[in-house]
């Protein structure tokens, strides 16, 4: 088996995102491993998305705007997550704040 350095892994992924992003967006399956290293965070500064009281997140917000797995991201962070939970309440995951996402989550509850 070939083993790949981690800049051949990053470019070959760049590469990718450059040229199939609007197939990749499509294909990659909610949940597995392979729509999560095609996320524009992984390069990004992580305390953009772990909020402190107070921020809006709207930096973090602008990244996950233009990556090509935000819907995948989004209904990752809404099945793992419920009404009121706290854990990763400051977090901005799928291009929404905790609060955000439980608001999507109470309105599918509302709609069942």
């Amino acid at each position: 088996m070939n083993e790949f350095t981690p800049v051949e892994i990053a470019t070959a992924v760049e590469q990718i995102r450059a040229t199939h992003s609007d197939v990749l967006a499509k294909r990659v399956e909610l949940g597995g491993e392979a729509w999560w290293g095609l996320a524009h965070c992984t390069d990004a500064n992580p305390d953009l998305f772990f909020l402190k009281p107070g921020e809006s997140g709207d930096a973090a917000k602008a990244i996950c705007a233009e990556c090509v797995v935000i819907k995948p991201c989004l209904e990752f962070a809404l099945k793992f997550a419920t009404p009121g939970q706290r854990k990763n309440t400051n977090v901005v995951l799928g291009g929404m704040t905790h609060e955000e996402r439980t608001k999507v989550l109470l309105d599918r509850m509302r709609r069942r």
